[in-house]
């Protein structure tokens, strides 16, 4: 039965319509191209069929071109997708490597930084180092002219003691 909320047509009208017979369009509504929405009417036994149904061969053509041109639509949008979440995948993954680069040079720098300043305290210490080794030579030079004079001073009292315990002739020596 036809809905009384949508507009019906007959046959005839179906047919001048879409630019054909009113045979070619009961051959239709006969093979179901029109589904339940077109028929015989029981009670009068017209042919009917809803008006919002009836496109004609041009349109039609339109409409499968417009589906044919929808899918390929949908496969170059999911295609672009795809490559969206490659260069995604990759654009993550050079994040990833630079920010690894970057914390590598990062501790690169640091340990440079740290090796300077080990450089310099070594250098200041090495410094200190040879002005203590410039005093140390310092003392130990006036340690050896103390050290020469004390040698003198004992050459001194040998050669004092030794006059002193020397006998004046050879002869004195035979009791000892």
């Amino acid at each position: 039965m036809p809905d009384p909320a949508r507009p019906t047509v007959t046959t005839g009208e179906a047919a001048q319509l879409l630019g054909c017979s009113i045979d070619t369009v009961k051959n239709r509504i006969k093979r179901g191209d029109f589904k339940e929405d077109a028929g015989r009417h029981p009670a009068n036994g017209r042919w009917w069929i809803h008006k919002d149904l009836l496109v004609s061969e041009d349109t039609r053509q339109l409409q499968q071109e417009n589906a044919i041109l929808r899918r390929q639509l949908e496969d170059v949008t999911a295609a672009w997708e795809d490559d969206r979440t490659r260069w995604a995948e990759r654009l993550a993954s050079l994040e990833a490597a630079r920010r690894a680069d970057r914390n590598r040079i990062e501790a690169i720098l640091a340990l440079n930084s740290a090796t300077l300043d080990a450089g310099e305290a070594y250098k200041s210490a090495a410094e200190a180092s040879a002005e203590l080794v410039q005093k140390s030579v310092g003392a130990m030079a006036q340690f050896q002219t103390a050290a020469d004079k004390w040698m003198a001073v004992a050459a001194t009292w040998r050669d004092l003691v030794a006059q002193e315990n020397v006998p004046d002739d050879a002869r004195d020596l035979d009791g000892i």
